[in-house]
């Protein structure tokens, strides 16, 4: 049986881009906690999402898998796992124009957290589903598809025999089979974050070691073929302090590295700091590098980098002690290691980017949390942005109150015949209700103050209503059950 199931960057690169380039912020959640850890653009302009949702899910959570469009709006949501913990890392669009998603899993699989990989076609439905591991944890954190239509997934193992985790890498062929393992440890722990396939075919793996030069923590690159055979591993950092991998990228002209990470502060040996260091092909030499290292702030977390173009490239990065809310989501432009700027979006509470995207307009789409702008728990946060990261106060999804202008009252929440609806005026408004496969329900135009409608013939579960006057959407839930 499936375990499948449906509910609902002040520098200009080309500034004839920007005029066609959307910029919208928009959150989406339930009553659970829903985070977003990784986003792509589909074929068709709109954007898929993979995270975890403990609000609707068969067991602990489930992997989330969402689909917003182009515009910022929800258009549905499914969710895939089983009795337990079932987690969406990343995401990634495949030559058949499906999807696979990488995460952990301790529903299924040899026990402890199994590496997880699930197949789903172009709608979102679930294909197949593999598990890698043994006893112990083992996470998969990012994958790419290869030039052989196979798949290379990186991430740690604790099936060892020592108490420590290792940097895992392995190989499969389209269907998930494994072809190859490997594993680069050492007495301490070792783990692989980001991984890319270069123009002659060789794998590039980017991590954080313990385990060789420094025990607190070393920068480090891997490199193997599509064969497994071990070829390069360097680690590097700065001594006796702790650095850790992120993210990184290939430069496309000269083969430089640009690896983004955190490291100890100087200022506080219990901070962090933002750090990106660019390094030759070979590893033997640092080009150039930055770190962001303001008292004030108190942790920096980069989620992710990315190339822009002719060296320019972008950050992520969250951060206490920075913007209006206890933790901050920025956004960066740099020339090698010239800061050009950015801006930074988010609530005043806790507002955090996992991964971020160029989008074929040349802009970026970002994902996350909020804790804010009214969630319950966490919600998903989704940024699209511009290639220039101006801020975006184009608000989508989002009930701020200084941008409604209609007040509304939707009750009861939980009903099993009628539900009412009040608005201040008589201004006509465009009333839907869909169920959580995105179906519409009911559409209805009305004026009056007061309206009620019978909803007694409405299968039980949640929907979600939609309230359009000429200039705002409001979004409410209600769920329907039995008397």
């Amino acid at each position: 049986m499936s375990p499948y199931k449906v509910f609902f960057i002040f520098i200009f690169f080309q500034i004839s881009t920007l005029f066609a380039q959307q910029k919208w912020y928009s959150k989406f959640g339930w009553w659970g906690v829903d985070i977003g850890y990784d986003v792509i653009e589909t074929l068709d302009g709109h954007y898929l999402v993979t995270g975890y949702t403990s609000t609707f899910t068969n067991g602990n959570s489930d992997v989330l898998i969402a689909k917003v469009n182009k515009q910022g709006w929800l258009m549905w949501a499914k969710n895939i796992g089983g009795l337990n913990v079932d987690i969406g890392k990343g995401i990634i669009s495949t030559i058949d124009s499906g999807f696979v998603i990488a995460g952990y899993t301790n529903t299924y699989g040899n026990g402890g957290y199994d590496g997880y990989l699930i197949k789903i076609n172009k709608n979102g439905d679930f294909v197949w589903q593999k598990t890698f591991g043994g006893i112990d944890w083992d996470i998969f954190n990012s994958l790419i598809q290869t030039t052989d239509t196979g798949f290379v997934i990186v991430g740690y193992t604790y099936s060892n025999p020592y108490s420590s985790k290792d940097a895992w890498i392995i190989k499969t062929d389209s269907l998930g089979n494994l072809q190859w393992e490997k594993k680069i440890s050492g007495a301490n722990d070792d783990e692989f974050t980001a991984v890319e396939q270069i123009a002659d075919g060789r794998i590039i793996v980017a991590g954080t070691t313990s385990s060789f030069n420094d025990n607190k923590g070393n920068y480090c690159i891997y490199k193997t073929n599509l064969n497994g055979d071990s070829l390069f591993f360097k680690d590097f950092g700065t001594s006796n302090s702790i650095d850790i991998t992120h993210d990184f990228f290939v430069r496309p002209a000269d083969k430089a590295m640009v690896i983004a990470g955190e490291s100890q502060s100087p200022l506080n040996t219990d901070s962090t700091y933002f750090h990106f260091i660019i390094v030759d092909s070979t590893i033997n030499s640092t080009l150039s590098e930055f770190k962001f290292t303001h008292g004030y702030l108190k942790n920096q977390f980069v989620a992710t980098n990315l190339y822009g173009k002719d060296n320019f490239h972008y950050e992520v990065i969250n951060s206490s002690g920075f913007g209006a809310g206890k933790i901050e989501s920025a956004f960066h432009i740099f020339n090698d290691n010239i800061f050009y700027g950015g801006s930074s979006y988010g609530s005043s509470e806790d507002d955090f980017i996992y991964s971020c995207k160029r989008t074929s307009d040349k802009g970026l789409i970002c994902v996350g949390y909020t804790k804010g702008f009214y969630a319950l728990q966490e919600d998903v946060f989704i940024v699209k942005m511009d290639s220039s990261t101006s801020y975006c106060n184009n608000v989508v999804g989002i009930d701020n109150p200084t941008l409604i202008t209609e007040k509304y009252l939707v009750y009861p929440s939980i009903t099993a015949d009628y539900l009412t609806i009040q608005k201040q005026s008589t201004k006509p408004t465009i009333l839907n209700i869909y169920n959580l496969n995105g179906e519409l329900l009911l559409n209805t135009n009305y004026q009056e103050k007061k309206l009620k409608l019978d909803i007694s013939n409405f299968p039980n579960g949640m929907y979600l209503i939609t309230l359009q006057t000429d200039y705002e959407i409001q979004t409410y839930k209600i769920i329907k059950t039995n008397k």
